[in-house]
């Protein structure tokens, strides 16, 4: 206050805060809170479920799921988040042909990307899970885990560019009640898997609940988008999605007869006999599995490989 005092300023609380927007402000922030405390509640669920496994079934959870949040947190988020501000000024406008076409794009360029990565870390499950655990059983048994989630990638990418087209309108309830449907179908199978399935498959069961409920849910926002900005150019994200997919199984083939070789899927193999070896085979085999895909792409002339590589190539040529 003194400082203030000798460079002129005063301070005075001003508590007149009708009309700046705390009010639109303070519902989002709630049905945002609202969000997260299902989400918490079900996270709890699973939890006790997973200590009714054998063995550190939570760990195994954990770990997991830490794989498979892999490619989402750094090519979905990265480029969700781009595509989001031009959403956002869209949705502001009104301009619904922009959004869709925001929306269409980002479904597009992402899924490029995770499927591959869905594929991918499919074939080296086995050696990704032996930076976790040692005894081959372990490794199997969290390769399956994973195995289980990975399903889901696809569609847990497109539901979170999905729910930014109602965060661009500022309908954070529609995405509070699309949640309620995943909790809602996760928390009951969750606990059908505590009654029906035995100890030794419990994560494996609540991870394959969990690939159901995040694909039960995107296919719910997936009509509420299509109903909210009038279409969703699904004709071609749905054929380049086929697209990705096919490329991605023969780069899989190609991946799956590196690891096979380097002893990837063998208690006694050398992509099991360390982390070392465990990383190396990983390094290796996603290397050859990443150029093949890029060589599909690049020969069946993909539009969204061609954005993605065009400014690299400009800076490259002007170096």
């Amino acid at each position: 206050m003194l400082f203030w005092r000798r460079a002129g300023l005063t301070f005075r609380p001003d508590f007149r805060w009708r009309g700046v927007g705390l009010g639109a402000t303070g519902r989002a922030a709630s049905w945002m809170f609202a969000l997260i405390l299902v989400t918490q509640l079900a996270g709890i669920v699973q939890s006790r479920v997973a200590t009714l496994g054998s063995g550190a079934s939570n760990a195994v959870l954990s770990n997991a799921w830490l794989i498979f949040m892999l490619p989402h947190g750094i090519v979905t988020v990265s480029i969700a988040t781009a595509y989001f501000t031009s959403m956002t000024a869209d949705a502001d406008r009104g301009d619904l042909r922009a959004v869709r076409n925001n929306l269409s794009s980002s479904l597009r360029t992402i899924g490029m990307f995770i499927v591959f990565a869905a594929v991918a870390l499919s074939v080296v499950a086995f050696p990704f899970a032996r930076f976790y655990e040692a005894k081959y059983s372990h490794i199997g048994a969290m390769a399956h885990v994973i195995l289980a989630y990975l399903p889901g990638l696809i569609l847990f990418s497109m539901l979170f560019v999905l729910q930014r087209v109602f965060f661009a309108f500022h309908e954070q309830r529609t995405v509070f009640f699309m949640q309620l449907v995943q909790s809602g179908v996760f928390v009951l199978g969750t606990l059908v898997c505590a009654w029906l399935v035995a100890p030794e498959h419990i994560a494996v069961a609540v991870a394959i609940v969990t690939s159901v409920a995040g694909s039960a849910q995107t296919i719910v926002a997936l009509v509420l988008v299509h109903r909210r900005i009038g279409g969703l150019d699904g004709r071609w994200v749905t054929r380049r999605h086929v697209q990705y997919l096919v490329f991605s199984l023969v780069a899989g083939f190609v991946g799956y007869l590196v690891v096979s070789g380097l002893g990837g899927y063998r208690a006694d193999g050398f992509g099991l006999s360390g982390r070392v070896p465990a990383i190396l085979t990983v390094i290796v085999a996603g290397i050859v599995m990443a150029a093949v895909y890029f060589v599909l792409l690049t020969a069946a002339r993909i539009p969204e490989l061609s954005a993605m590589t065009r400014p690299i190539l400009r800076r490259l040529r002007r170096a």
